[in-house]
């Protein structure tokens, strides 16, 4: 998997120059019809960080796809959401769950459900605009470590925090790791644009 954190630590880069560039721009005039700004401007604040991880999602794992595999010269990901998890690792064939959050929080929201081991998780800060202008991305396999989903009791989405005991399990692509007592804090890194 260091490989693969090779691969996409050299395509984000690209990919958030895209995302910023190209697709941004795109979903404002062909899509929603009003600025980034605007669309998010009339959100609650506490849901603002949702529903900018359920808005750029999709265009954000289908760019990194793209890029990765550009620049790898050939196929090495390949989108399986159809087949239960997000990602196939192709050189390995090694499933993996790819998550997104553009909260200021230090963990990812998903379903709870254990689809596999690997994880790409990848965290995302923007300016007033929606550009992308820090990040944090690592993968993780929480089959090794004490990090894991919350318990769902009941609830439709839980949380995922990074342990601190974990960091040696934890591949950093982008950003660094503040490791306290019990919980890591993932520290961003700027994209240089």
């Amino acid at each position: 998997m260091n490989d693969l954190a090779q691969l996409l630590r050299r395509a984000l880069p690209e990919v958030v120059r895209q995302f910023n560039q190209e697709v941004l721009p795109a979903l404002e005039t062909q899509v929603w019809r009003r600025t980034a700004r605007q669309m998010f401007g009339a959100i609650r604040n506490d849901q603002i960080s949702v529903e900018k991880s359920k808005q750029f999602n999709w265009p954000i794992n289908n760019l990194m796809i793209d890029v990765v595999n550009q620049q790898a010269g050939n196929p090495v990901l390949e989108d399986t959401q159809d087949r239960g998890q997000d990602l196939i690792y192709l050189p390995t064939n090694t499933p993996i769950e790819d998550k997104n959050t553009f909260g200021a929080g230090a963990g990812w929201t998903g379903n709870g459900f254990d689809k596999t081991d690997w994880h790409l998780l990848k965290k995302f800060h923007t300016n007033d605009d929606c550009r992308i202008v820090d990040g944090f991305v690592c993968l993780v396999d929480l089959s090794k470590t004490a990090s894991r989903w919350g318990d769902k009791n009941g609830k439709q989405r839980v949380g995922l925090n990074l342990a601190s005991a974990d960091r040696n399990h934890i591949i950093i692509v982008w950003g660094s790791l503040e490791c306290k007592r019990k919980w890591a804090k993932p520290v961003t890194k700027e994209f240089v644009q």
